[in-house]
């Protein structure tokens, strides 16, 4: 065992033995806190520490901690630690995999990359743009994670145009933190793009019994995107400054990409099958009961049927990141009990409550949701914690809940500053750069996020009717 993972294990259950043997005559100077919901807060903590330490298997570790729900007290019953697993965000994530593995499974990614390429290509910034692109439209309609899996390995074999190691190494040190930049970002626009989206929507439900519809949240999404990928590529291109490729080279790899000249009937199958999927999920704003949880669900069985001649079951169930399943349930689960056990009431007690404009409003929102999502690296638990004092300052300023729902989701849904989410952990693995390089680049991008979402999102809730 390495030491990191014995001082993740050390400090977790450190955490977890001050939250038990917490006086509850402290806990009332704390501000009224309840000896459950200081519990809660403690295993939250823990939980976090050992994912950060990676102290053990993150599938693990999300099974151990739901089993010391009731152990702790957190909740009264195992069946109520095991709610996040039946939640219906859990079956979105399963069903967006599935969706995923069908849409990787045909070449129309790498005929919309070739396609990017002939019209971009020419230089390494260009080719770079190209990839950027293409991963933002797909992660629209994709989940991230897969959609950041396939198109890492896109990236790789574009670093196969580079002759030198050094160039090589320079290139791959500016695509790797580009794409789970463009993957987040294209994960914006719609709420399928990202399991954080619909996790906002959800949480908005159930604090407040609004919604955020499928074309409200586009609307806000597309231009959000127009300006946040172009200046993500202009980033990390003026700081990583890729190195130059010829044009020849770039001709020669568009040249000799192993993509079928036509479109095969199964290919069409999916594409057909995505945009039913995609007008569904559309009409989801007008047709009441039908869901974007149900569509994802019943479309991504539909794609399994035998006669539909997509995806095989065992192709869909081989094609699910389990891990991702399970770590999203446990943190679902947590967060019920930050909802029952009084956490979410206190954190919103501890809130301003001087009344902001919708500018400074949407600006607090996004720099507190960056700002802890260096402490609390993962976006899942980090929504589920804010959503109640951010709900409750809108609600102080005279704003509805869902402008800084909004907000919460954009910001912890770009959680690039470091490469700790399980986004960019992909690419980070693969060594071509540090926490330093992603920094660099991430700390003025998020800058300028801010500044976007806070100009764009009021005129954007005016347009919806928000305020």
């Amino acid at each position: 065992m390495r030491k990191k993972q014995i001082t993740g294990f050390i400090l977790a259950g450190a955490i977890l033995a001050a939250g038990l043997l917490l006086p509850e005559a402290f806990l009332t100077r704390a501000g009224g806190l309840t000896l459950e919901g200081a519990r809660t807060i403690a295993l939250l903590a823990a939980f976090l520490a050992t994912l950060i330490t990676e102290a053990a298997h993150p599938l693990l570790l999300s099974l151990i901690f739901t089993g010391l729900m009731p152990l702790t007290g957190v909740t009264t019953t195992l069946g109520e630690a095991l709610s996040g697993y039946s939640s219906p965000l859990s079956l979105f994530i399963i069903a967006s995999f599935g969706i995923a593995g069908a849409f990787s499974s045909v070449p129309t990614p790498r005929r919309i990359l070739r396609a990017l390429l002939r019209r971009f290509g020419g230089s390494s910034e260009s080719i770079l743009l190209a990839l950027m692109l293409c991963t933002a439209l797909v992660s629209s309609v994709l989940s991230n994670v897969p959609c950041c899996a396939m198109f890492m390995a896109l990236g790789k074999e574009l670093l196969g145009m580079y002759e030198e190691g050094e160039a090589r190494r320079r290139s791959g040190r500016a695509f790797m933190i580009a794409i789970p930049v463009a993957t987040m970002i294209g994960g914006c626009v719609t709420p399928p793009g990202s399991s954080v989206n619909m996790l906002a929507i959800s949480m908005l439900e159930q604090y407040t019994g609004r919604t955020i519809g499928f074309m409200q949240w586009t609307l806000a999404g597309l231009p959000f995107a127009a300006l946040a990928l172009p200046a993500s590529w202009l980033l990390i291109c003026k700081i990583h400054k890729p190195a130059p490729i010829s044009k020849e080279a770039a001709e020669a790899y568009i040249s000799g990409m192993n993509i079928p000249a036509y479109i095969d009937s199964r290919e069409k199958r999916v594409l057909a099958a995505f945009a039913v999927l995609l007008v569904l999920f559309a009409a989801s704003s007008w047709i009441k009961g039908l869901d974007i949880i149900l569509v994802a669900v019943l479309g991504c069985c539909f794609m399994c049927l035998p006669f539909a001649g997509i995806i095989s079951a065992g192709d869909f169930i081989g094609s699910v990141n389990w891990t991702s399943v399970f770590l999203t349930a446990s943190v679902l689960s947590m967060g019920q009990a930050i909802m029952d056990n009084g956490v979410s009431g206190w954190l919103a007690s501890l809130m301003p409550t001087a009344h902001m404009g919708a500018v400074p409003l949407v600006a607090f929102a996004s720099l507190l949701t960056f700002a802890l999502l260096v402490i609390v690296p993962v976006s899942l638990p980090l929504i589920t914690i804010l959503t109640a004092p951010l709900t409750a300052l809108a609600a102080a300023s005279g704003f509805p809940p869902e402008l800084v729902m909004l907000t919460a989701g954009f910001a912890g849904g770009c959680c690039f500053l470091l490469p700790l989410d399980v986004v960019p952990l992909l690419t980070f693995g693969t060594g071509y750069y540090t926490m330093g390089d992603c920094f660099k680049s991430s700390a003025p991008l998020q800058g300028w996020l801010t500044v976007v979402m806070s100009l764009w999102f009021p005129l954007a809730a005016r347009l919806m009717g928000w305020l």
